[in-house]
């Protein structure tokens, strides 16, 4: 459930697959790697999260009945099954404040934006058949290739399969599965915080301490199913980690870019230099 330890090993691929280079499982936490932070989406739907927690409002668990594992695994469940989501989340480092907002959706893809502290930002598109879009902005183009990149790039699209490791960083964020299987990879031991209301709906906490004194908590909705809806925690570097989860099942309209907006990712190396 610490947010540094599993959302962050997602947010720091995509923040390298801005550089261009490939993203494994031998990605570090957040607070090791090149940040990111956000911007306006350019796509059909905005990532950026609502002010108040969405969440069905169809009958679900009694959580004040189930135990921290029972209800942990619950939200996980629920986050799995749902089939759009905006997600909006900042993770903090010693270079400064990561961020991603997206708005994911199964049945069409996902929109949205992030940055990188001091290296600009880009916009995010993956269409329904998982091409995934990456659309830096000037900053990040002249960080990388000069006023050479930045001419021959400005304003384009950058894209390639989910296998590209160019832009395979931000599959886990589109994936609401692979998003969710990062919530509890078995070795967390949450303890059941109280009840109470998060922007007006009402949630369970849950609470962890890590080995090395870091706290983390979980807000899960307690009306309809038991969605999570936000996270915080330490990471280590004496910052605090959020990830906020709104309008659930929500439909999300995305677009794939002009043809001729797009350069296909193993081109980039030739135009920027690197």
């Amino acid at each position: 459930m610490r947010i540094s330890r599993t959302f962050g090993v997602t947010l720091s691929c995509a923040a390298i697959a801005l550089a261009a280079t490939a993203c494994g499982s031998s990605a570090k936490s957040s607070s090791a790697a090149p940040a990111a932070s956000p911007a306006a989406p350019s796509a059909a739907s905005s990532g950026a999260a609502s002010s108040a927690p969405s969440a069905d409002t169809s009958g679900g668990p009694d959580l004040s009945t189930m135990s921290a594992d029972q209800i942990l695994k619950a939200s996980e469940t629920a986050l799995t099954g749902a089939q759009a989501v905006k997600i909006d989340m900042t993770i903090a480092g010693t270079g400064g404040e990561q961020k991603v907002k997206l708005a994911t959706d199964n049945r069409s893809g996902c929109t949205g934006t992030i940055s990188m502290p001091g290296k600009g930002s880009a916009d995010v598109i993956q269409d329904k058949s998982k091409t995934t879009y990456l659309k830096p902005d000037d900053t990040y183009w002249a960080s990388l290739g000069g006023a050479k990149a930045v001419a021959a790039l400005h304003g384009k699209w950058v894209s390639g399969p989910v296998t590209d490791p160019t832009v395979a960083g931000m599959v886990g964020f589109c994936d609401l599965k692979a998003l969710s299987s990062q919530m509890d990879d078995g070795s967390e031991k949450p303890t059941k915080g109280q009840a109470t209301t998060l922007n007006g709906q009402p949630a369970q906490t849950l609470q962890e301490v890590a080995s090395d004194g870091t706290k983390s908590t979980l807000w899960v909705s307690t009306k309809g199913k038991p969605y999570p809806l936000q996270a915080t925690g330490g990471n280590g570097t004496g910052g605090t980690d959020k990830i906020t989860l709104t309008d659930y099942d929500v439909p999300v309209t995305v677009t794939a870019p002009p043809a001729d907006q797009v350069i296909d990712a193993a081109k980039l190396k030739a135009l920027t230099g690197h």
